[in-house]
């Protein structure tokens, strides 16, 4: 019986209480046959055609409405499928990996990289089981490159980047003062060569970073030295802006236009005393 109300003629009609095979007009009193001697057999065609026969102008009224609630139910189901089909693809998206070029995905890298630099470690921190559990974490679908993605790809990218930042920043200054250094490890056996610059900025803020560091080759010869310094003044564009140089204390550096560390007289000085 509840089925059978679904019909929205069904706001005129009413079934007749007497006999359950015709139905009442609410606007005449007329008792309409549904169409059928059995409740399975019931129709509204013979509802709909006293309506149209008999009241014109509510039957246009009910059939506008019909349609009208058609049309509002199939929008919802449309609205429902949408909306189904959008939790589906994004339970997919957020499944799938990120590639290596998706913006998220190259922030993240970046990211790790700057953190390597920053913070001086090595660079197999990316292989660390804590590490990775930690960016699994975080973002599970970001899929972490190796070691030599980061020392091969990513390192270059960033030492460009900070070097270009440092050379605007030298390129303001009006004169600069450098200091040398030549070292060498039990780890390292060939000898390096390091430039450090040292300039007042336009605020007279005293700044200092090292510039380079190459290697020696051949001996600690006065012109090996001096040549490796001239070939980084030249890298740096910086020669013209020199204002001094301040080398380490070295006797086969005489003759060349620099001046001897201070600091290294004080620690001759000061290191037999402590001895003593």
């Amino acid at each position: 019986m509840a089925s059978a109300r679904k019909s929205i003629v069904w706001r005129i009609f009413n079934e007749n209480t007497v006999d359950r095979t015709r139905a009442t007009c609410s606007l005449c009193e007329e008792n309409v046959a549904r169409g059928g001697t059995a409740v399975g057999g019931f129709t509204t065609t013979n509802l709909w055609n006293h309506l149209l026969r008999a009241h014109k102008d509510v039957y246009d009224q009910l059939k506008e409405a019909e349609q009208a609630e058609k049309m509002s139910g199939k929008k919802k189901r449309q609205t429902v499928k949408q909306q189904s089909n959008i939790g589906i693809a994004a339970a997919f998206e957020k499944a799938r990996p990120l590639a290596r070029d998706d913006p998220r995905a190259a922030t993240i890298t970046k990211l790790i990289m700057e953190m390597i630099a920053l913070d001086d470690l090595p660079f197999h921190v990316v292989k660390g089981v804590g590490f990775c559990r930690l960016i699994q974490f975080l973002e599970p679908r970001y899929q972490l490159p190796d070691d030599k993605h980061f020392r091969h790809r990513m390192l270059p990218d960033v030492n460009a980047g900070v070097k270009g930042e440092v050379a605007k920043q030298v390129e303001d200054a009006d004169h600069v003062s450098f200091t040398t250094d030549t070292w060498s490890t039990s780890q390292c056996t060939d000898s390096l060569i390091s430039l450090t610059g040292h300039w007042i900025d336009g605020q007279w803020r005293r700044r200092n970073t090292i510039l380079h560091a190459q290697h020696v080759e051949g001996a600690h010869t006065a012109d090996n030295l001096a040549g490796a310094v001239g070939r980084m003044l030249n890298e740096w564009n910086v020669r013209e802006k020199t204002h001094v140089v301040i080398r380490e204390r070295r006797e086969h550096l005489k003759g060349h236009e620099c001046r001897r560390c201070g600091q290294h007289w004080l620690f001759r000085a000061h290191n037999p005393a402590v001895c003593e």
